[in-house]
């Protein structure tokens, strides 16, 4: 599939979003997935994390070049082909990139790279594991994450489908390219657990949409990162992400040589009716706020 660069066409190889990002100057990322419809939703949120993002990155000094503004982002985007509803005759997933140049003058490079995606092949149940410690700059979406964590990908067990990244006290944070939700508690009284953004994870995009949903259901939620000390208490646990959506997480394992946290440990969650039902509710929800135009839909967190 294509890669654009200020909306110009400049490769139409298939590599991986990843290759494509390293092969451009570091900036800000994001990636979404094309609707049915044709439609590319959810952009404002898009659009603001990547302004986020890139003043993260200027902060701590990783950017060359004076501040963009919302408005300059937004400018540049429309002006490489993204807008709030952008039409297109397929499903595919895209990544979208925004570096910026220039001592003297600002220059916004947006590049865009789009790959078929089937969400139909996406595994319904997982195992994860603990294999690193928080990202430096988890507010942004660095294009530069896809090789910092190469090495981490690399300590995976087989099977393992997703990395957590957690802290040396064994507070687990959020995946690789998803944010994690760990369901505790009893029958009579389920509550969902997600780290809180202070914490030092993504807000992603899907993630906001869970915990709308939560609040929709009345189902309780705790804003602080699941502790593994309290890894009996369990019940279930899902993934989410814009291009995956919500995937059910049927083992978590640590394994203290690869991880920071001390110990060798699995938990095997044996997902109940009662805790199959919740994730299925919170999908349905979530499903239902998009169709009926109560919530934009949302696309990308990687």
């Amino acid at each position: 599939m294509p890669t654009a660069l200020n909306g110009q066409l400049v490769s139409s190889s298939c590599a991986a979003a990843s290759s494509v990002l390293s092969a451009y100057p570091r900036g800000a990322y994001t990636s979404g997935l094309l609707l049915p419809s044709g439609c590319l939703a959810g952009w404002q949120q898009h659009s603001h994390r990547l302004a986020l993002s890139l003043q993260v990155l200027a902060d701590a000094g990783l950017l060359d070049g004076p501040e963009a503004s919302q408005q300059q982002l937004a400018a540049a985007l429309e002006a490489a082909g993204f807008m709030p509803a952008q039409a297109c005759s397929r499903r595919a997933s895209g990544t979208a990139q925004a570096s910026r140049t220039g001592q003297n003058g600002l220059v916004l490079n947006v590049m865009a790279h789009a790959v078929h995606y089937d969400r139909s092949k996406v595994p319904a149940s997982v195992e994860v594991c603990v294999v690193g410690p928080p990202r430096s700059l988890p507010a942004a979406k660095d294009s530069r994450w896809p090789a910092d964590r190469a090495h981490l990908q690399a300590r995976m067990p087989p099977g393992a489908a997703e990395g957590i990244l957690s802290t040396a006290d064994g507070r687990l944070l959020e995946g690789f390219i998803t944010n994690l939700f760990i369901i505790s508690g009893s029958d009579q009284g389920l509550r969902v657990e997600a780290a809180a953004e202070e914490e030092g994870v993504l807000g992603g995009i899907m993630r906001a949409q869970v915990l709308q949903a939560c609040r929709r259901l009345a189902v309780p939620v705790k804003l602080s990162a699941p502790c593994s000390s309290s890894r009996l208490s369990w019940k279930g646990a899902f993934l989410s992400n814009s291009l995956r959506g919500i995937q059910q997480v049927h083992s978590i394992c640590n394994n203290e040589r690869t991880s920071p946290i001390r110990g060798n440990w699995r938990v095997d969650l044996q997902m109940d009716m009662v805790i199959m039902s919740l994730i299925s509710q919170i999908k349905a929800e979530i499903a239902h706020a998009l169709s009926d135009g109560s919530s934009e839909p949302a696309i990308g967190i990687c």
